[in-house]
């Protein structure tokens, strides 16, 4: 390796220079918005509601109890403040990350964090605030405790609330405790203590719970998600509609390296990267295959692929290391590649887009410069990096977190039609619109109207006998998108009211607003492919 390029590799400072490449792209992204949805907002609230009904929420698994808990004192200065907070925090895994690759003797430990930096999934999930991006973070903090600074027990610890965060991430704390577990006297890896603390946190969690709830299989009763999707008929069934095009999309959103990883050879890797690639396996089967299979409540969103970033990461990182000086991954490399490429054609073909191709074929390209010698092979990796970064902006939208079209097209019109807001509720079902709305100086919504399935996920999930049922409503009320308004309640609050209706066109809309009843009654205003702005008067006639 050229010996600029190995400086490269190994200073310690270089992570930090990424960090702050990290935070010159999140925080601007942040702070304008970009990626500002639900679930990120929702973490927001849930901060702001412990606030205000501590043992309610605290208890509440849906709620992401420490995560909460974490981020309750500083709920107060705003959801852009949250989110520089999340791109802040995120910022350090990098130097972790490349302190845990040093550790496990890597000839080139900046190899791994630039890999995490060049995720568009990564870039992204940091100013959408989601706690998918706190749980990697978490992780790679795990990996750093126990590989770097010898504290096995308080690694195990934090691994253990991290399930309580992302109960996913319970596939990556039982292999790390198993190995840590069952690993040879002497080895690196052995550390009893990491196994033996991970269930601490929670089993102290459940104890506490119990004595709120009066019931020790509380967990089990109101677990974090619902086990399947609301029935269908008065719930709009949600499914697993992701197919093999938008599956590849979202492992390139995640890594665009990924299309490598087929080529790593076990045999070669150490155990620690053996370890890694094994768990990035299970995790990504898990999370992509058993949601299609029916077994478990996750949509296809590509955020719950992030958590095996770190591992996926330190893994390539061996695997690339003999690249500069020509040594490859062999025939399996080569057959992985090409099948990877023609499968990639029929993707692209079928509706997934050409960003898989074009991945492929790059990285197919520089397999052919490491085969061609070292003095063409020192080019491959820096080649395929550059690539990754130039593809940056093509795969953040396969992120799916992008802030919603039709935002800022509903703002412009508000603004230029006041009079539509000065005398009527308005009612909405667009979680960011209230705070968009307020931070253009127009009044945020009266309500936030409510789906069934939604109703019933936070009535299934939460107890009524202990009060914390009334206790969660009570604080949705003040610390929501905007007042619930659920559709059980929607005739009598909204009937004989002026109402303007701003609301996303959703397959649920018709169970929370019935049809037959409401919209004869409604004038449309302004529609797009994906919401439109409609006005109710109680003396306007039925339309034709």
């Amino acid at each position: 390796m050229p010996r600029g390029l190995q400086r490269l590799a190994t200073d310690p400072r270089v992570p930090w220079l990424l960090a702050l490449l990290a935070l010159a792209f999140g925080v601007p992204a942040a702070l304008g918005d970009h990626y500002l949805g639900d679930e990120g907002l929702l973490s927001w609230c849930f901060a702001a509601m412990l606030r205000e009904e501590p043992l309610a929420v605290f208890f509440w698994l849906k709620s992401r109890p420490p995560l909460a808990l974490l981020q309750a004192p500083f709920a107060e200065l705003g959801a852009r403040a949250h989110a520089v907070m999340h791109v802040l925090l995120g910022a350090f895994a990098l130097p972790m990350l490349a302190a845990v690759a040093r550790a496990a003797g890597q000839r080139s430990p900046n190899l791994a964090p630039t890999l995490l930096l060049l995720s568009p999934l990564w870039l992204a999930c940091g100013p959408a605030a989601v706690s998918n991006s706190d749980a990697l973070t978490g992780l790679v903090l795990v990996l750093y405790l126990w590989r770097v600074r010898g504290r096995p027990a308080v690694a195990g610890a934090l691994l253990g609330a991290l399930i309580l965060i992302r109960a996913e991430l319970v596939i990556v704390a039982v292999g790390l405790a198993l190995v840590a577990l069952v690993a040879k006297r002497g080895s690196p890896d052995r550390a009893r203590s990491l196994a033996l603390a991970a269930p601490l946190l929670p089993a102290l969690y459940a104890l506490a719970g119990a004595l709120y709830h009066r019931d020790l299989l509380w967990p089990l009763r109101y677990p974090p998600a619902l086990a399947a999707p609301p029935a269908v008929g008065l719930f709009h069934a949600h499914g697993y509609a992701a197919g093999l095009g938008d599956a590849a999309l979202a492992l390139l959103a995640l890594c665009p390296f990924i299309v490598l990883f087929p080529g790593l050879r076990a045999s070669r890797l150490p155990p620690f990267e053996r370890l890694a690639a094994l768990l990035v396996l299970l995790y990504l089967l898990a999370i992509r295959g058993l949601p299609a299979l029916g077994l478990f409540n996750f949509d296809s969103s590509p955020r719950y692929l992030l958590p095996c970033l770190p591992l996926l990461a330190l893994a390539l990182a061996r695997g690339l290391e003999g690249w500069p000086q020509g040594q490859d991954h062999g025939r399996t490399t080569t057959l992985a590649l090409a099948a990877a490429l023609l499968t990639g054609h029929h993707i692209a073909q079928s509706g997934g887009g050409p960003a898989l191709l074009l991945a492929v074929a790059a990285a197919a390209l520089a397999l052919l410069l490491v085969r061609a010698g070292p003095r063409l092979a020192r080019l491959a990796l820096p080649g395929l990096l550059l690539c990754a970064a130039l593809a940056l902006p093509a795969l953040l939208p396969a992120t799916r977190l992008q802030l919603r079209p039709e935002i800022r097209p509903i703002e412009a019109y508000l603004l230029a039609t006041p009079e539509l807001q000065s005398d009527r509720l308005i009612v909405t079902n667009i979680a960011v619109l209230g705070l968009r709305l307020a931070r253009r100086g127009l009044r945020p919504p009266d309500s936030f109207l409510l789906h069934l399935d939604q109703v019933h996920e936070i009535d299934a999930l939460t107890a009524a006998a202990n009060g914390q049922r009334r206790a969660i409503w009570s604080a949705l009320q003040r610390r929501f998108y905007a007042p619930p308004l659920r559709p059980a309640d929607v005739d009598r609050q909204l009937r004989g009211r002026r109402v303007l209706f701003i609301l996303a066109d959703d397959p649920r809309l018709p169970g929370a607003l019935p049809p037959a009843r409401w919209w004869p009654r409604l004038t449309e205003r302004w529609s797009s492919g994906s919401a439109f702005i409609a006005t109710y008067d109680p003396q306007q006639p039925p339309s034709p």
